[in-house]
């Protein structure tokens, strides 16, 4: 089949009128170039928040296009949404133009159309981005109402048509067109893909020979030295896994496919094995290694097969003169294997930090990290800790150590030894490769300054960088559940299992959103899945264990509770669980009991922090029961197992209800100056806390005015998560509030949020005690028949509660009354 020369497609095109309009399709059409880019690839909000403005002033409505309103129909922000206090759109409008800069000086150089949101302004605005059209002169501005030929713009890309086609006629043979009727026969969209692809503008080499995923096998050592055992693979992954286009196989993907041979996870992976590891889980590629002595050198080798053939791909030997030296050799001969695999140079070379630098210069160091790794993953985070510590010992500036330490601590509960270990490995960062500086800026601005925007920012960037890394995916997901955007969460979470199909964690995380949802049958089927791949994690059970609990399902609640039984991380999470489901149904003292069991059980695993949790979370239930005296005692108690950032927001909260206002407010205020960028503190946390103490005043205006910088979040999954009411906690101290205004009406709406929404709030204690609330709400509304019913509700479920609690007690005298 011929191709058809620009002079070709000229002919037979009918020329417009010259005077006709540039119509709203051709700003609608670079829309979705942009949509479609590479640059916004994983930025769901921006490419919303584009398309909006682009679409309501293409209506003519852009001049009404004000931060309130992009904040409630753009960024679903409730209908009380204050753009003083939340400045989320204002962020996004800042993200968004830095987004539109970077692509149209990259991928969009070339098109003929720009558009663009101005500073001041929310609306889009549209200019020649320097391709010739009348009507359209360099760097002036025009509205869809200007008047610039459509032949002329057509006429533009048919330039760009010719500046390709003579490379086109010489690739006729390996490239097939689809024709569209005696139109054009490739669409623009498909003409810039191509012009991306083949001549590699703005974009790495796609060209490299491994198409699919990429396993990495262990490397023969045949010098009988151990501490080449599992360092030199670590190596030889840091050094590929830099490549961005290199799909490199997981280690959960590699357990769970030795499992289903059944092999252990200990197996090694020789070349023999690695063939067959690849065709079960669709891996196209492996490589293995081997190191050997020569006299006094060391030969390394490296090897890439094809899985399915069993031909060598490439080869590569490099030879270190000292053992001092491998790491070095093996920088080298990766690096020529990845450009025999089709990698360009220029890739190479923007994505090549050698080994000492991204890793370390410790050869006893990389092996204990790789330890660790293995550990992580086949044993669970508790076991990983001595591992990544040991690793820090032997080379105190090891970035990628620290910050796997702190994530291990993170998924233990213990935020302060994860946030002191995760800062190390940021002030280290310029140790490590760009892709493990992506994961520890986005650790650092989730977990240690807690800004959440920033983080967001970072994980898109880095998506677009290294669009087969899941971790991004799993970070936004997880933002997005602190935010309460749920629906979003689902989204990210779902790619990043696509991504990474045996990510134990992401389908745990992918579970709380379901569940957030209430679509219970979605989180059991993720559960069923994971367990279908052979995977196990404490969360998972947890995660299982909320399910029963809101489905009344107490045999499976057991059954979760005994498989956690003598589980380092998850024994004492399921029995902090079992606590509160008791505490619930007024069971105080089984509820203390379990919680006595949790915090023995984190103790003996050398987990203070995760014990002080517990501690508090106790405290903060006989608080709201009414036990100020306990609340008290336990708090202080938490307070010395453990004064991190964590106990600290709740060991203030606890005592803004139980009646120490003044020692609340003190911590609160140094969690404000220590903590200035935190979302989840400044926006959830703090004003909970401040109307606590108002509350405790009898300022209850007072509190509902502070609270209402709470609106925003209230809905969502908040650190510290595992505690007594920790979602929905503004609505039921808003709840509180307006009882004290004898404003049933409005209590009541803040009660039912709760009420209304078990699934978000789970087995918490609250759930009861608003129960209670709405009891009360409706005696203030004169309801007395409806109170009495809601009161009778309320007793139910605490038919068998301890007799002495004394919110029980109290609810009774007032139901006698009535």
């Amino acid at each position: 089949m011929s191709l058809p020369s620009p002079a070709n497609l000229r002919e037979g095109i009918p020329s417009p009128a010259p005077e006709c309009a540039l119509s709203g399709d051709v700003y609608r059409q670079e829309l979705s170039k942009i949509l479609l880019s590479t640059t916004f690839r994983g930025s769901e909000i921006l490419k919303r928040f584009l398309q909006y403005a682009v679409e309501h002033t293409l209506q003519g409505e852009g001049g009404q296009l004000k931060e309130y309103r992009l904040g409630v129909e753009v960024f679903n922000r409730s209908c009380s949404f204050d753009p003083r206090l939340d400045p989320v759109v204002r962020m996004a409008a800042r993200r968004l133009r830095a987004k539109l800069q970077e692509y149209y000086g990259g991928e969009g150089c070339n098109d003929p159309v720009r558009i663009e949101v101005p500073k001041g302004s929310y609306a889009a605005s549209f200019r020649s981005n320097g391709v010739s059209a009348p009507g359209l002169t360099s760097g002036t501005r025009a509205s869809p109402s200007g008047k610039p030929a459509q032949k002329a713009i057509f006429e533009s890309y048919l330039q760009l048509l010719d500046q390709v086609h003579s490379s086109l006629l010489r690739r006729r043979h390996s490239l097939r067109w689809l024709w569209m009727g005696a139109g054009i026969p490739i669409t623009l969209t498909a003409l810039a893909l191509w012009l991306g692809v083949f001549t590699g503008s703005n974009h790495p080499s796609s060209a490299a020979a491994v198409a699919g995923k990429l396993l990495i096998a262990d490397v023969t050592n045949a010098t009988g030295e151990p501490v080449f055992d599992d360092a030199l693979k670590q190596a030889v992954a840091v050094d590929l896994s830099q490549s961005p286009l290199l799909d490199i196989l997981s280690d959960s993907s590699i357990r769970a496919t030795l499992k289903l041979m059944s092999k252990s996870v200990d197996t090694r992976i020789t070349p023999e094995l690695a063939r067959e590891i690849c065709q079960r889980s669709g891996a196209s590629t492996f490589v293995s290694g081997s190191i050997q002595t020569l006299g006094q050198q060391y030969v390394i080798g490296l090897s890439a097969v094809n899985c399915l053939t069993g031909d060598a791909l490439a080869r590569e030997q490099s030879t270190a003169e000292s053992k001092e030296k491998v790491l070095k050799a093996m920088d080298e001969a990766s690096r020529r294997l990845r450009q025999k695999l089709g990698e360009s140079l220029s890739t190479i070379q923007k994505f090549d930090i050698p080994l000492d630098q991204a890793t370390t210069p410790s050869l006893e160091a990389l092996k204990a990290y790789s330890l660790g790794n293995q550990a992580r993953d086949r044993r669970g985070d508790a076991a990983a800790v001595s591992f990544f510590s040991r690793a820090i010992e032997l080379d105190p500036d090891f970035a990628l150590a620290y910050d796997a330490l702190g994530v291990a601590y993170s998924n233990l509960d213990e935020p302060g030894r994860a946030s002191e270990n995760i800062a190390k490995a940021y002030d280290r960062r310029d140790r490590a490769s760009e892709r493990e500086r992506f994961e520890i800026a986005a650790d650092y601005s989730q977990i240690v300054t807690g800004e959440l925007d920033k983080a967001n920012e970072i994980c898109e960037h880095w998506a677009q960088a290294y669009p087969r890394d899941e971790y991004p995916h799993d970070l936004l997901g997880l933002n997005y559940e602190f935010l309460g955007k749920y629906e979003n969460a689902i989204a990210e979470l779902s790619e990043a299992i696509r991504l990474n199909p045996d990510g134990v964690i992401l389908r745990s995380n992918l579970m709380e959103a379901q569940i957030a949802l209430d679509r219970l049958n979605d989180a059991k089927a993720t559960y069923q899945r994971a367990l279908a791949r052979n995977l196990d994690h404490p969360y998972l059970h947890a995660d299982r264990y909320g399910i029963a609990f809101l489905e009344g399902d107490a045999a499976e609640m057991g059954r979760q509770v005994s498989w956690a039984s003598g589980q380092p991380g998850g024994e004492d999470l399921l029995l902090s669980l079992e606590s509160d489901s008791n505490a619930s149904f007024g069971m105080l003292r089984k509820g203390r009991a379990y919680s006595r069991r949790a915090i023995e059980s984190a103790l003996r695993n050398g987990r203070k922090e995760t014990a002080a949790l517990w501690q508090i979370n106790s405290a903060l239930r006989e608080a709201e029961f009414g036990n100020s005296q306990r609340a008290r005692q336990q708090t202080r108690i938490a307070l010395g197992l453990a004064s991190s950032r964590d106990i600290k927001i709740l060991a203030a909260l606890t005592l803004a209800r139980c009646g120490d206002a003044a020692r609340a407010q003190d911590i609160a205020e140094k969690l404000g100056r220590q903590f200035p960028l935190n979302t989840v503190i400044n926006n959830y946390w703090l004003p909970t806390i401040r109307a606590a103490i108002e509350i405790d005043h009898g300022h209850a205006q007072t509190a509902i005015s502070i609270l209402n910088r709470a609106a925003s979040y209230e809905l969502g999954y908040p650190d510290p998560q595992i505690t007594v009411g920790g979602l929905r906690y503004p609505a039921y101290l808003r709840g509180q509030a307006f009882l004290l205004l004898h404003n049933g009406a409005a209590a009541l709406a803040e009660f039912e949020k709760i009420s209304g929404n078990h699934s978000l709030v789970g087995n918490s204690p609250l759930a009861a005690l608003a129960r209670l609330g709405i009891a009360r709400a409706n005696a203030y509304n004169d309801d007395k028949s409806n109170s009495r019913a809601s009161y009778q509700y309320f007793f139910e479920p605490w038919k068998d509660a301890d007799p002495g609690i004394p919110i029980l007690r109290q609810a009774r005298k007032e139901y006698t009354k009535l």
